[in-house]
Parts: C-alpha cells; structure tokens; sequence
C-alpha cells in the first residue's frame, strides 16, 4: 500500500453504517468535539452523517415515519 497508512477495515451492513453516524453524533454531543482538533475532518464527518440520514428518509417510508416523529 502506497503512503504507509493502513487501510480502515470497511464494514459492509446497514447497521455498521448507522453505527458510524450514531458514533458522530455522540462524538459531536458527548465527547467535547467541537471542531476545534480537525475542522475540515469533524465537517466532513458530520456533513456525511447528514447526508446519508437525509437519504435514509427520502429511501425508505419506515424511517421518514421514525424521522419525522409519527412513530
């Protein structure tokens, strides 16, 4: 591998991906990240978090019910 960084160990399911938003959000909330270590890195993160919670609405009614607090 080029660069001498290890790849991260990509997991492969739904529930990893809404895990990794959830750790985001936590992080964000709870652990004191206030985009002060590495803004453009804690933006990013965020910026995707909200992306694929917004597309999880738009894709699948279930979630839009849950999202929207009609649940």
């Amino acid at each position: 591998m080029s660069g001498g960084r290890a790849r991260p160990h990509c997991e492969q399911s739904v529930q990893a991906l809404f895990g990794m938003v959830r750790r985001v959000r936590n992080n964000l909330f709870h652990g004191g990240e206030y985009f002060d270590d590495n803004a453009k890195r804690n933006q990013a993160l965020v910026q995707e978090s909200i992306t694929i919670m917004l597309l999880a609405v738009e894709w699948d009614k279930a979630v839009n019910v849950f999202f929207e607090g009609r649940a």
